[in-house]
C-alpha cells in the first residue's frame, strides 16, 4: 500500500518507491525484498517475473532451513536417550555412594538436582532445534473448532488434580496418585490427537481442493464461488462438510471475507487461513483462478512434504521416550529399593552379631552408612515425577501440532512412573524374600 501510494498520489516510479519503503522496513526480509524488487524493476524485468521466481527462491529456500532444521533435531533425539541414561546414572551413584559414606543430604539433593537439570536440558535443546511452526489456530479464532479438547481439559485436568490430593490427603501412596492422574490425563491427549489428526487430513486435502476449484473455474468462466458446487468433494472427505457450508454462505451473499473466514474457523487450521489469503488475494487482484488455485496448492503441498518427513522422526522418538521412560523409572525405584533393602539385611546382621558377642572386626566388615537412604527415597517421587514432565515435553516438542497433545504424553508418563513406584518395591521384597532360601 505504501509503494502505491507514492508512486499514484507522488509520481514515483515503482522501482523508486520500492526502495524508499525497503530502506524503512525494520524486518531484513522484507527489505531485503524490497530492494531486490527496486533492483529488478529498474532494469526492466516484469513484476511477474519477479514474483514468479522469488516464490520459487522463499519455497526452497524455506523447505532447505525446515530440513536442516529437521536433521538437528534427529541427532539430538537420538543423543537424548543416551543423556537421560546418563542422569538416571546419577541417582544410582548417589544410592551407592551414600552407602560407601555418609555425605549428607546436601550431596544427595545436588545429584537429584543435576538428574533434573541435565534433562530438562535435553528436552530444551530438542525444543531449540525442532522446527517452529504453527499448526492450529490460536486465541478466540481456534476455538469453534477446538471445543472438545478445550472443554476436556477444563473438566479432567482440575478433577485429576483434586482427586489426586484428595487421595494423597487420605494416605494413599504415591504411586497410586499418579496411576489415577495419569488415567485422568489421557483422555485430554486422546481428544487432542483426535483433533490434530482431523486437522492433519484437512490440510492434506486443501492443496487438491485449490488445484481442483481454481481450473474449474477457469474452464467454465466463472467465479470461484460458482464453481464450489460442481466439485466433487468424495475425494477430499476431510474437507466436505466445511467446504458445503462455505458454499451456501456465498450463495446466501454472505459477505465474502466473512464467509471465507468462518470456513478458516471450522477447519481450525493455520495452514488453511495462510492459503485462503494466498488465494482470495490472488483472485481480487485479477489473477487467473487455475494459476493461482495452483500457487496455493503447491504452497500447501510443500508445506505438508515438510510435516511428513518430521512425522518419520518424532513419531519413532515419542514412542522411545515412553518406553525409555517406563524402564528408567522401574530401574530408579527398584535400584533404591535393592539398596535399603541390604540396608535392612546389614543392620540386622550388625545387630546379631552383637548379640552374638562379635568383635570389632564384625563391625568393620560392616560398616555401611545408610542414614541418608530414607531421605533419597522420599525424593524419588518428586523424581520421578520432574522426569514424566520432561520426557513428555521432549516428545511433544519433537511432534509439533496441537498444544494439548502433551497432556497425552503426559498422562502415559505419569501413569508408567505409578505403577513402577507401586510395583518396583514388592519386586525387591520379593527378592530379599526368596534370598535367605537360596543361601540355605
Amino acid at each position: 500500500l505504501e509503494i502505491d501510494r507514492l508512486a499514484r498520489t507522488m509520481n514515483y516510479q515503482y522501482a523508486e518507491a520500492c526502495q524508499l519503503v525497503g530502506q524503512s522496513a525494520k524486518e531484513p526480509e522484507v527489505k531485503s525484498l524490497l530492494l531486490r524488487m527496486a533492483g529488478s524493476l529498474s532494469s526492466g524485468e516484469s513484476e511477474m517475473d519477479f514474483l514468479h521466481n522469488e516464490a520459487l527462491v522463499q519455497a526452497e529456500s524455506y523447505g532447505n532451513q525446515y530440513e536442516r532444521k529437521l536433521e538437528s533435531m534427529k541427532n539430538w533425539t537420538d543423543a537424548y536417550s543416551a543423556l537421560i541414561v546418563s542422569a538416571a546414572l546419577i541417582i544410582v551413584v548417589a544410592a551407592i555412594s551414600t552407602v560407601i559414606y555418609n555425605m549428607g543430604t546436601a550431596f544427595v539433593t545436588g545429584l537429584v538436582a543435576v538428574t533434573i537439570g541435565i534433562s530438562g536440558l535435553g528436552a530444551w535443546v530438542i525444543f531449540r532445534t525442532a522446527p517452529q511452526e504453527v499448526k492450529t489456530l490460536a486465541g478466540p479464532q481456534g476455538q469453534p473448532s477446538q471445543r472438545v479438547p478445550r472443554l476436556m481439559l477444563f473438566i479432567f485436568l482440575p478433577g485429576g488434580l483434586a482427586a489426586g490430593a484428595i487421595l494423597f490427603a487420605a494416605g494413599a501412596s504415591v504411586g497410586l496418585v499418579l496411576i489415577l492422574v495419569g488415567l485422568l490425563l489421557v483422555p485430554i491427549g486422546i481428544a487432542s490427537s483426535k483433533y490434530d489428526g482431523r486437522v492433519t487430513r484437512q490440510d492434506a486435502d486443501i492443496s487438491s481442493f485449490y488445484r481442483v476449484l481454481g481450473s474449474t473455474a477457469t474452464a467454465i468462466g466463472t467465479t470461484p464461488a460458482e464453481a464450489m458446487g460442481r466439485i466433487d468433494l468424495r475425494s477430499m472427505d476431510s474437507l466436505a462438510a466445511p467446504v458445503k457450508r462455505l458454499y451456501e454462505r456465498l450463495k446466501a451473499r454472505a459477505a465474502l471475507q466473512l464467509s471465507w473466514g468462518r470456513f478458516v474457523e471450522e477447519t481450525g487450521s493455520e495452514l488453511i487461513g495462510r492459503s485462503v489469503r494466498v488465494f482470495l488475494d490472488g483472485v481480487s487482484l485479477g489473477g487467473e483462478p487455475e494459476e493461482v488455485g495452483n500457487r496455493a496448492s503447491v504452497m500447501t503441498m510443500k508445506v505438508n512434504f515438510m510435516r511428513e518427513k518430521r512425522k518419520l522422526v518424532s513419531s519413532s522418538f515419542g514412542w522411545l521416550s515412553l518406553a525409555m521412560h517406563a524402564t528408567i523409572s522401574f530401574l530408579l525405584v527398584f535400584v533404591i529399593e535393592i539398596v535399603a533393602g541390604f540396608g535392612n539385611m546389614v543392620q540386622s546382621a550388625r545387630v546379631a552379631d552383637l548379640a552374638m558377642g562379635g568383635g570389632a572386626a564384625g563391625n568393620s566388615m560392616l560398616s555401611f552408612s545408610f542414614q541418608n537412604m530414607q531421605f533419597l527415597q522420599s525424593l524419588m517421587p518428586l523424581v520421578l515425577i520432574a522426569l514424566s514432565v520432561i520426557n513428555a515435553l521432549a516428545a511433544k516438542v519433537a511432534e509439533g501440532g496441537y498444544l494439548y497433545k502433551f497432556f497425552l504424553y503426559l498422562g502415559i508418563t505419569l501413569f508408567t512412573a505409578g505403577l513402577a513406584i507401586a510395583i518396583a518395591p514388592r519386586v525387591a521384597v520379593m527378592i530379599f524374600g526368596m534370598a535367605p532360601e537360596s543361601g540355605s
